[in-house]
Parts: structure tokens; C-alpha cells; sequence
């Protein structure tokens, strides 16, 4: 169960403020064209690949590349690693956001790989989402791209396999240079978490005393208020 969706956009000054305030920022992506739909936050999301298609994925970005004639110029933009597309979660600085020049070649390789991949439907959803995020950043806008490992799940506890810091390709079980981006002892070891089970959304009132959750309310209203203020 999540947080009531009111309750959460109470805290930012309500949901017309947030939707307002979002959807006059260019940075928000809506989910599609000709979509009449109000979202807030479109300046972030997840594309996730499908089950067992990741390795696919890469072969298809490969193929595109040489089927494009664009290795050098790709070389020239990204980090080179084997298989090329690990080269895109290596930024030039930690957190900086891909130039205008990434940010159009990716554009023209991913469209072309993606109107082929056997994807699923909501799968499919998502990464048309990053092509029109970067349209935004191929025009001069920004965004930036970090690559998360698959884990997998057994029981109730969840596990992420060794992977390099760096390009976040998996690491191999024996040696101490990642097979990707050849880069030496940037390796992340395994973890274990206990991140199964439900985590039921609990009103703050029903946590603390009514005037004690009154007065945390109170100051985080008027908290909000002078950031609203100080950004006008």
C-alpha cells in the first residue's frame, strides 16, 4: 500500500500547485503525444529492461551502431567498453548530464533499436519516455543517466550480484579487471537485503499526538510557504 496521493502533495503546497508547477517546466516529460494527462515529475524516470533481454538489448545496440556507420563518432562521444552500450553509464564527471551531441546520437541510435526490441507493452512505454527526454536534451535541455543492476529475488530477501563501479557491467567471479570497460579494482561486491513483505502507508497522526502531529504539520506548511515565496 503507498501514501495517499493527497496527503503527499499537501506537504508541496497541494496538487493543483504541484501540477501547475510542473507542467510549466520544460524539463517535464509528459508520458506520450497527443496524451491529455497532468503529471508531475516528468523530469525523472525509470526504464527498465525486459526479463532476460538485457544481453539482447546490447547486441541490438552493436548491430545499430556498425548498421549506421557511427563506431568512431560513438568512440568519440562515449567511454569505449565492450559491449559499446556500458559506455553510456560513464559521464564524463560523476552526475554530469549528457552534452547535445550524446544526446542526439543516442537519440538516433535508441529510436531505431527500439522500434524493433520485442518489448512489453509498459516496457515499451518507458523508453519512449527517455527518447522524449532526450528530444529535450538533443534541443539544449539536460539529463543525466545512471544504469542499476539487475538483482533477483529468492524468498523473501533480495540479491545484487557483483557488478564494476564504473560502467556497472557484471564482474566476473574470478579476476581483478572488469571485462567492459577494463578498468582495475572498481569492483562492488555482492549485497543482501531483506526488501520483500508489504510496507502499509501509517497517517502521521496515528504515530504521534494529535497537537504534536498539529505542530509538525504546521512548521513544515510554513516551510513550504517561504520556499514558495523565495522562489517567486
Amino acid at each position: 500500500m503507498v501514501a495517499p496521493a493527497g496527503e503527499i502533495f499537501d506537504y508541496y503546497g497541494g496538487e493543483a500547485y504541484v501540477i501547475h508547477q510542473c507542467s510549466t517546466c520544460p524539463a517535464n516529460i509528459p508520458p506520450a503525444q497527443k496524451v491529455e494527462i497532468s503529471v508531475a515529475a516528468g523530469c525523472f524516470g525509470l526504464a527498465s529492461f525486459p526479463a532476460n533481454n538485457e544481453l539482447v538489448f546490447h547486441l541490438a545496440f552493436e548491430k545499430e551502431i556498425d548498421r549506421c556507420n557511427l563506431r568512431k563518432k560513438y568512440h568519440q562521444l562515449f567511454t569505449v567498453t565492450k559491449p559499446a552500450s556500458y559506455g553510456l553509464w560513464i559521464p564524463v564527471k560523476e552526475g554530469a548530464p549528457l552534452t547535445t551531441a550524446q544526446a542526439s546520437l543516442l537519440l538516433q541510435l535508441l529510436s531505431s533499436v527500439l522500434a524493433d526490441f520485442p518489448f512489453e507493452e509498459l516496457v515499451r512505454f518507458e523508453w519512449h519516455r527517455l527518447l522524449r527526454g532526450l528530444e529535450y536534451a538533443s534541443q539544449g535541455g539536460q539529463i543525466s543517466l545512471s544504469f542499476y543492476p539487475a538483482g533477483r529475488i529468492s524468498g523473501r530477501e533480495w540479491f545484487l550480484e557483483d557488478y564494476c563501479k564504473r560502467c556497472k557491467a557484471p564482474w566476473p567471479p574470478q579476476g581483478s579487471r572488469c571485462p567492459a570497460c577494463e578498468i582495475q579494482g572498481f569492483r562492488v561486491q555482492k549485497r543482501k537485503r531483506l526488501a520483500r513483505g508489504d510496507r502499509p502507508f501509517v497517517p502521521i497522526g496515528s504515530l504521534l499526538e494529535k497537537n504534536v502531529a498539529d505542530h509538525l504539520r504546521n512548521k513544515i506548511d510554513l516551510q513550504i510557504k517561504r520556499d514558495h515565496e523565495q522562489a517567486q
